[in-house]
């Protein structure tokens, strides 16, 4: 039977390895928003919520840790504009983007987008004087250490001891911790308050699958047949495994050695932790015994520090992860045989050390494309479960990657979907505190291509015959034995051993370039059986070869025998992952040129001849793939594999989260290397138009005859004072609810042209809801417009967050989902109101919008909130305010560099829309109305500087220029509003046209 390795994934608790908290604050828009959004000093002190960690409890309390103890910390930083980065990464890798493949250099980004020498100077300066010791400074983090006393005073709360749930003692925040107000807009989190335990593990495990040279093996699938062991599930002679494919036979299988090329030209990196001393000699000795070419000189490198490595027992021993640094180094060195290869190795298998290695491959860019078998379960049942800010560290550092043309890819995992239930019954590489069905990290990060892996087989002239999902069952017998029994490990034979990963994130949203190629079965419903709020980002994008039934043979030291070189066969995504990166090698030799971050061009060519779809029934195969390997050291012991038989993950005939688009097929290198932008035709090309009136009274009535052509058709008018913003920010959602446009109205009398338009378009009994006090909307107004009184409500509260409340509990729906926003400015609440419209979930009605006093909820906000579904926020501050909250919806929470960026954050959840809206970001009433036309069209509202549209607010439409052919972008209000120059800017970044 096959040695599968434990999951590489070491249990002991240990100083220096940490998770992050959350910067759950973030630059967000002010009162003044053409000047302070440009400013990014804060007034308030930021708070770390989830510095304190779910399992230091009050019962696991032991007591304050010594003052004098060491501990270090990471700060991690904002740089300039974030939100800036993501966009340019995003156009850099968009085929349908002008700036495709347009990439910068390392300093170009520092000087862009990393943190400048005073933020440095800053962040530093608060370190020091609060007694911890710079220890070293890289582009993204610096790193401090100090006793426990000069930490408590850094960051404001209290380092104790507690007992894990594991039985160790370790360290952690008692409390929320705290950036001071002068570094709050610089620091986006902080790792080292707490301890934790080691989370990382490698993607493979060894099969010890028979070579050639052994008679026990087939050379192709089916090719041999054995009557000597029990009965399958199949009749007749059961087929014995292949054997372990050579790197030869994959090139040929793939369509590598068809298009001749070899990755001359480029780099890959290979990341790992620790490294082998005979790796070079390993891999040169593998590459001459089976026909390839050993590394020329040069050609392999490495980047490690054998004196800086740390928690060696606790990853477990430097040779537990050699086999795994073998498969990488031979796997990529054997598709792309003249690429040049840079390993690079982690001090150690934890996340900090990792991420340093990434971080080093960017910033020295030391490779075209980075491969990773790698990766983390992100829910526990321990309560160490992934912090959003080390997600957010993790995507930066791959945002500049995409942004400098490198491509990160990494290994899905191989327990299918992560069900505790596949660890519990024994299944190879499962973590046993996974809490739930679940996809993994980083390979979850929408800005790496996650590879799956498959079940691979060759016909009898070594050519590609087809693939099945990579999926083990597997049961255990000797010859002459009546049945198969379980494996060592197993309860029960032929239940789920060894998976592919893949499934439905339930942290990251889907993607762009995931919207129309991904079935909304997937996208909008998590491995749990729930729904959705939004559609969110499934794995994986590719697949490629990687079952333990189709193992490939590895060569390394130590791999038979202590001390010696010697030969076996691995399986798991591991395989798959540096095989695909070989192949994105050997398509920038064809391309001539760097591919960069390659998830928009895959997924532009779903359903081309680049990919063979994998799919559930194998035409000529039965219906359960069986083979049978034999064990080298006692040929009458052997393991029946049903192949094929991954967990909840199925395949599909196209798009399915067992092999997403499927395997590279023959043409793959041909037409990744080709992909276009793609602009849309002229005929279709979508209309640029302009809503405005007289003023702002006028511009609401122009906006509601739009809405509502026909006279009597609306079944209510939501009524809000033009004057003020505070009143009128929550009617979005209530206009959408009731059926009827948001009009405008002078606080003090009414407006006659108003009044008329009510009467147009209100049908006959239609109510008006007027939001306010008197002081908002006054009652000569609402006794202006010559109305039963059965047919006008009122909706207040004693002040902005009360009439909120009272809006929110004329929707009806008390349990349903919420959207916080400030109340301290306009911005947010408006980029709320088309959102909350899909994200009201399947009641149909939308979410309320409830507003924040600043970073904290009102008491009686606080209860209605408390009630809710899900919580979503909308900007910095209420971000903030949602931070505690138990139901907050993690994977809703929007705060940008300023009213802009998260403008564009929120529009990112809307797919495929044919309409868009854009209105200033510096008045109110325009984008109130705007947002209530665009609310019951399901469509987003963007933000505009009335004199230049903002660099993420151009690259969110042009992100909808397909969706949006045919269709429309309408613009809120007249030029002084939105200048002409701006929608002439807007009509381009669309591929579209003003209409006059």
């Amino acid at each position: 039977m096959p040695n599968a390795a434990q999951r590489r994934r070491a249990q002991a608790v240990m100083a220096g390895v940490f998770p992050v908290a959350i910067a759950l604050v973030a630059a967000s828009a002010s009162a003044s928003p053409a000047q302070a959004d440009t400013q990014h000093h804060s007034t308030t002190n930021k708070i770390l919520a989830d510095a304190h960690p779910a399992w230091a409890t009050a019962q696991a309390d032991r007591g304050a840790l010594p003052a004098a103890q060491q501990i270090s910390t990471r700060v991690y930083l904002a740089g300039q504009d974030p939100a800036g980065l993501a966009a340019a990464a995003r156009a850099a890798a968009d085929p349908n983007s002008p700036d495709y493949q347009h990439f910068l250099t390392p300093a170009q980004i520092q000087a862009r987008y990393g943190a400048t020498p005073a933020q440095l100077a800053a962040v530093q300066k608060w370190l020091t004087g609060a007694g911890l010791k710079v220890s070293g400074v890289q582009s993204d983090w610096i790193d401090a250490v100090g006793d426990s006393a000069a930490v408590q005073r850094a960051f404001g709360t209290q380092i104790k001891d507690y007992q894990g749930t594991d039985g160790a003692v370790k360290y952690a925040a008692s409390s929320a911790a705290v950036i001071p107000a002068d570094v709050a807009d610089l620091v986006t989190g902080v790792s080292g308050l707490s301890q934790a335990s080691v989370r990382v593990h490698a993607d493979s495990a060894k099969a010890n699958a028979a070579n050639a040279a052994n008679q026990n093996c087939s050379p192709y699938w089916g090719a041999t047949t054995s009557t000597a062991w029990p009965a399958g599930a199949n009749p007749g002679p059961t087929a014995l495994l292949p054997c372990s494919y050579t790197p030869k036979q994959l090139r040929d299988a793939y369509g590598v050695t068809k298009s001749g090329m070899t990755g001359k030209g480029s780099t890959i990196a290979i990341v790992d932790w620790y490294g082998s001393p005979t790796m070079q000699a390993d891999a040169n000795q593998f590459a001459t015994a089976h026909g390839d070419k050993a590394f020329a000189p040069g050609q392999y490198s490495e980047v490690l520090d054998q004196s800086q490595w740390t928690n060696v027992q606790a990853c477990g021993g430097t040779a537990n992860v050699a086999g795994e640094e073998a498969l990488d180094v031979e796997m990529t060195h054997g598709l792309a045989p003249d690429a040049n290869i840079v390993y690079v190795g982690a001090n150690s298998c934890t996340d900090p050390d990792l991420m340093a290695a990434e971080e080093k491959i960017v910033d020295q860019h030391l490779a075209d494309v980075v491969s990773n078998s790698w990766g983390e379960i992100m829910h526990t049942t321990d309560g160490q479960d992934m912090d959003p800010s080390e997600i957010a560290a993790y995507d930066r550092i791959f945002q500049k990657g995409a942004l400098e043309g490198i491509g990160f890819d990494f290994s899905t995992g191989d327990c299918g979907d992560d069900d505790p239930a596949n660890a519990a019954g024994g299944g190879a590489n499962c973590a046993p505190d996974s809490a739930r069905k679940q996809t993994e990290w980083p390979v979850s990060s929408s800005w790496v291509t996650a590879v799956g892996g498959t079940t691979l087989a060759t016909d009898a002239q070594g050519d590609y015959a087809w693939e099945a999902t990579m999926g083990d069952h597997v049961g255990a017998a000797k010859q002459g034995d009546a049945a198969w029994g379980p494996v060592k490990g197993q309860k029960v034979p032929f239940s789920f051993y060894f998976g592919g990963g893949g499934g439905t994130s339930e942290d990251v949203a889907q993607p762009w370039y995931q919207s129309g190629a991904v079935p909304a079965a997937l996208a909008d419903n998590l491995p749990s059986g729930h729904g959705t709020t939004r559609p969110m980002r499934t794995l994986p994008d590719v697949a490629m070869n990687g079952a333990l039934a189709s193992s490939v043979d590895v060569g390394m030291t130590g791999m038979t025998t202590a001390g010696q070189y010697g030969e076996g066969g691995m399986g798991g995504t591991s395989v798959a992952a540096p095989e695909f990166s070989a192949l994105q090698a050997d398509a920038k030799q064809a391309a001539g040129h760097a591919l960069g971050f390659a998830n928009p061009a895959l997924y532009a060519l779903n359903g081309s001849s680049a990919f063979h779809d994998v799919t559930g029934q194998i035409p000529g195969q039965p219906k359960v793939l069986e083979g049978i390997h034999v064990s080298t050291a006692d040929p009458t012991r052997g393991t029946l594999y049903q192949a094929g038989e991954d967990s909840s993950l199925t395949a599909a005939v196209g798009y399915d989260t067992a092999t997403g688009l499927g395997s590279p097929a023959d043409d793959y290198l041909s037409k990744v290397t080709t992909v276009a932008p793609l602009q849309p035709t002229a005929p279709n090309a979508p209309v640029v138009h302009r809503i405005a009136g007289a003023d702002r009274y006028g511009t609401a009535i122009n906006v509601s005859q739009k809405s509502f052509p026909k006279a009597g058709s609306a079944s209510a008018v939501v009524l809000a004072t033009g004057e003020t913003f505070p009143d009128a920010l929550s009617g979005v959602p209530l206009a959408t609810e009731k059926g009827g446009p948001l009009l405008l109205t002078p606080s003090k009398a009414a407006d006659p042209a108003v009044v008329a338009e009510i009467h147009r378009v209100l049908a006959p009994g239609g109510k008006v809801y007027v939001l306010g006090g008197v002081n908002a909307v006054s009652d000569k107004v609402v006794s202006a417009l010559g109305l039963p009184a059965a047919q006008v409500t009122r909706v207040a509260g004693a002040d902005r967050y009360g009439t909120s409340l009272a809006i929110a509990n004329q929707l009806g729906n008390p349990t349903g989902n919420v959207v916080l926003a400030t109340g301290a400015d306009f911005a947010d609440a408006l980029t709320a109101g088309p959102f909350s419209a899909m994200y009201g979930g399947g009641s149909g009605t939308p979410a309320a919008i409830l507003l924040t006093a600043d970073r904290k909820l009102s008491p009686a906000v606080a209860g209605f909130v408390a009630g809710a579904h899900s919580v979503a926020a909308v900007g910095g501050q209420a971000v903030a305010a949602a931070a505690h909250l138990k139901n907050r919806d993690a994977s809703a929470q929007f705060a940008g560099w300023d009213r802009y960026a998260t403008a564009s954050l929120v529009a990112g959840t809307f797919h495929n829309p044919q309409t868009v809206g854009v209105a200033t970001g510096t008045r109110f009433a325009d984008a109130l109305t705007g947002a209530a036309m665009l609310a019951s069209a399901h469509s987003p509202l963007l933000l505009t500087d009335p004199v230049r549209l903002p660099d993420g607010t151009a690259t969110a439409l042009h992100g909808f220029s397909q969706a949006l052919a045919g269709g429309s972008v309408e613009v809120f209000g007249g030029p002084a509003a939105v200048s002409d120059g701006v929608e002439v800017q807007v009509a381009r970044a669309v591929g579209g046209r003003v209409l006059r």
